[in-house]
Parts: structure tokens; sequence; C-alpha cells
């Protein structure tokens, strides 16, 4: 499999051509290719450390561990549903901006593009049936 992209949005270069065994990045002047780990290789690459406190030197292992605790215990978690919303809004949003190449205005009330209807059917998908919101 192989797959090319092209444009700014790459983050090596001009162009990011996708392989079965890493990903090649090329510019005018220079290239940086990204060899794919295995799996030995990233079991050891994302292996945490335990710390004294019982938390993991990886913060993500401790976001996750209070919320499986939370659901136990029924407490609130670090992270709440409104923080880890509008904390993950602004990736989305900037996505959307991307794919259609426009200065957007967002409204966070409404939680709509204020100035593209183009922006605001990327804002949602059509859900499996007989799922709906």
């Amino acid at each position: 499999m192989l797959e090319a992209s092209t444009g700014s949005f790459v983050p090596y270069g001009f162009i990011e051509m996708r392989g079965t065994k890493g990903t090649l990045y090329t510019n005018e002047n220079d290239y940086k290719i990204e060899k794919l780990m295995d799996a030995e290789e990233y079991k050891l690459e994302t292996q945490d450390t335990l710390l004294r406190d019982n938390s993991y030197a990886n913060s993500t292992a401790n976001l996750i561990g209070n919320f499986l605790e939370c659901i136990k215990s029924r407490n609130e978690p670090f992270c709440t549903l409104e923080t880890g919303h509008r904390s993950t809004t602004m990736a989305h949003l900037a996505t959307i901006s991307m794919i259609t190449k426009e200065r957007l205005v967002w409204d966070k009330d409404k939680e709509v593009f204020s100035n593209s209807e183009a922006a605001n059917k990327l804002l949602g998908y059509e859900y499996r049936k007989p799922y709906k919101l």
C-alpha cells in the first residue's frame, strides 16, 4: 500500500508517501524516512514507569486509570466530559479548516460555524442504523 499527499500540512517537507514499512517525507532539498516499528519495538517504546505514588509517568495512563476508577466509585474524573469535549474541539475545528481551506468563525454557544455551511456539514456524520442523535 502506498499513499501520497501534498501540501503544507505534511509534518516534514512537501510530500508524504506511506508504505507498509515506513513513511518517506520529501521537500526540495531533503528527505526523511520514518521506519514503522514492529510489535516488539512498539511494546518497548510504550512501556510505562510506575511511580512511588502508584501513578504512571505517562499522563495518558493516569487519566485512563482515574477514569476506570471513577466508573467504580462514581467520583468525578480528573478530565470531565466537558473538559474532554472542549479540549478536543480545537483539533477537530483545525482539521475542518484545513479540509475546507477556509478561515472559519466558531460560535462556541451554538457549536456551529457562523460563516461556512460547507464546514458545518463536516461537524457530524450519519450514524449507523438504528442509532441516531
